[in-house]
């Protein structure tokens, strides 16, 4: 045997050994973060604005948490300041910009939200007895998590800080929970832990508690930092006036109602996530078949959540699309009383721009479908086979509970109001 060969055969042995210590170190990270009474890390954030001119920005984002779910986000920069509160099952935000108040709104979870979650957890249940509860707690549940794209030749890494409601079941610091799917292990360095999340995006933990000490990303040979830890304080007391919600200016424009949406949409996908994750360890444990009836019990299950949650996300896309066709169906009743049977070349006129819109329209219907599925999260990098199997299976249920559920009802709509404008049912056209 070669020196190559032979030095090739000892990394292979050994590998397995660092994934299960990595595994354990993981575990042992998320069971003590859990385990936290309260934090306030404090972070200096080094970016660009998203748009064409892509400037450097420097900002300051100051996240403080209180078991079991009171927490405090708030992000500083250039001018603009963004905070929001979730406490006592109320989710609060405020955005700045200039000094003054310029967006606010509250939302809790509602009832209608609850019921969904249940009767979700209720097909789950019934499909897979042995694996628990997914409902989650009737709270709003919070997390600090971070989300990471890898570059391209063309584009450039992007990592996100995200910090909400919808935990469920996932680590507090929701990154550790990404590590536990992710294949490649935590590297100790010094006093960090060094996690490369994807191709050149390197996130460096503290060791005693597996909070983010800074974020490297690395393009076209160059390397940035992004974000780099300040300040932590771990289980210290944290006083109530950090979760008081503040006065608001009446001036600012009202977001309670794209507040409360946002809240509905974090808990149900923190639901599907736990699902998910269920089903998958048991797979990996060996205590759940992945054969083709476990593919079809999962699909039943998720075709249970894509139902309820498909016209929850395409609320926006879908009320729009409606006004539309309102606003098309009304224009063209009036335009077809005014041509019929004394305007030939009219009529073909109106008959012919009714076949495009009516093109473009159903291009518009399917694009949502589109549109939703991109908004299903991606796999995480390096994740392993079995979730990309489950994402497989996810992405054909979720099309079709999309087209079930929002998109053919859609174009049924139109098909309705278009035959009332031919009838003349429809009330005036808007002026």
């Amino acid at each position: 045997m070669s020196t190559w060969n032979a030095s090739f055969a000892a990394i292979a042995l050994l590998v397995p050994g660092i994934r299960q210590d990595s595994a354990k170190l993981v575990d042992d990270l998320i069971a003590r973060s859990n385990a936290l009474k309260s934090f306030v890390a404090t972070y200096r954030v080094h970016g660009r604005t998203t748009d064409a001119e892509r400037r450097e920005i420097e900002g300051d984002l100051r996240v403080v948490y209180r078991a079991p779910e009171d927490l405090r986000v708030e992000f500083k920069c250039e001018g603009l300041h963004m905070r929001s509160v979730i406490s006592r099952g109320k989710m609060s935000v405020l955005l700045e910009e200039g000094g003054k108040p310029s967006q606010h709104g509250e939302a809790v979870e509602g009832e209608a939200s609850l019921q969904v979650r249940a009767r979700i957890a209720g097909v789950f249940r019934e499909k897979f007895p042995a694996l628990g509860d997914v409902g989650g707690s009737p709270g709003l549940g919070v997390f600090v998590r971070m989300r990471v794209q890898p570059g391209t030749e063309a584009k450039r890494p992007e990592w996100h800080v995200e910090a909400g409601t919808g935990r469920g079941d996932s680590p507090l610091l929701g990154w550790l929970g990404q590590l536990k799917t992710s294949q490649a292990p935590l590297v100790p360095e010094g006093d960090l832990l060094v996690w490369t999340a994807a191709e050149g995006v390197r996130i460096s933990l503290r060791k005693g508690t597996g909070f983010v000490e800074k974020v490297d990303v690395t393009y076209q040979g160059e390397t940035r930092r992004g974000l780099e830890l300040q300040d932590l304080a771990v289980d210290g007391t944290v006083d109530d006036a950090e979760f008081a919600t503040a006065e608001v200016d009446p001036s600012a424009v009202d977001i309670s109602e794209a507040v409360g949406h946002g809240v509905k949409v974090t808990t149900l996908m923190a639901m599907r996530a736990t699902i998910l994750r269920k089903v998958r360890e048991a797979v990996e444990a060996g205590t759940l078949e992945w054969s083709d009836e476990t593919r079809a019990r999962l699909g039943q299950v998720l075709r249970a959540y894509h139902t309820d949650f498909a016209p929850l996300v395409s609320q926006g896309a879908n009320g729009a699309l409606r006004s539309n066709v309102d606003d098309f169906c009304a224009w063209y009743q009036e335009t077809w009383k005014n041509v019929q049977g004394r305007d030939n070349a009219g009529a073909e006129e109106l008959d012919k721009g009714r076949i495009a819109w009516d093109e473009q329209f159903r291009k518009a219907a399917e694009k949502s479908i589109q549109s939703y599925l991109r908004a299903i999260p991606a796999l995480e990098p390096n994740a392993p086979k079995i979730s990309g199997e489950i994402r497989t299976l996810e992405l054909e249920i979720a099309e079709a509970a999309m087209r079930k559920a929002v998109a053919d009802p859609l174009v049924q709509y139109y098909a309705e109001q278009m035959e009332r404008a031919r009838r003349g049912e429809l009330p005036p056209a808007k002026k």
